[in-house]
This record gives C-alpha cells, sequence and structure tokens, in this order.
C-alpha cells in the first residue's frame, strides 16, 4: 500500500508538471490567465498535500526509511 500512495502522489506531480508547461506556453501572453491558473494549481497541490495526510503517506514514506538497507 505505500508504495502505491507514493507512486500516485508522484504521477500526479507529474502530471500537474506537465499542465502547467502546456498552459505556460499557450497562455504566456495572458498574465491574468496565468495568474489564476498558477493560484488553481497551488490549492490543488494543498488539496493534494492535505490528502497525503490524511491517508498517513507520510507514516509509510517513513516505514520505508527504518527498513536496512
Amino acid at each position: 500500500m505505500e508504495r502505491v500512495c507514493v507512486i500516485s502522489l508522484s504521477i500526479i506531480d507529474a502530471i500537474m508538471i506537465l499542465m502547467l508547461l502546456l498552459f505556460n506556453t499557450f497562455i504566456i501572453s495572458n498574465i491574468y490567465v496565468l495568474t489564476v491558473y498558477a493560484l488553481i494549481m497551488v490549492l490543488v497541490s494543498g488539496y493534494i498535500v492535505y490528502l497525503a495526510i490524511s491517508m498517513k503517506c507520510d507514516q509509510s514514506i517513513n516505514q520505508f526509511d527504518q527498513y536496512p538497507k
């Protein structure tokens, strides 16, 4: 379960970065739309972090660190 949690979070991050790059190329001229999109990105990333904490993802990552290498 822990690995699924970490992988899903990294996939969401990758999708968000790709979307940001795509939107930057299309809406680079319209600063207002860019700022609104940046605000939405911040809200979405904050919500993802909240979900990760509520699902206790951080605890599972800490458990991975405790395993002997």
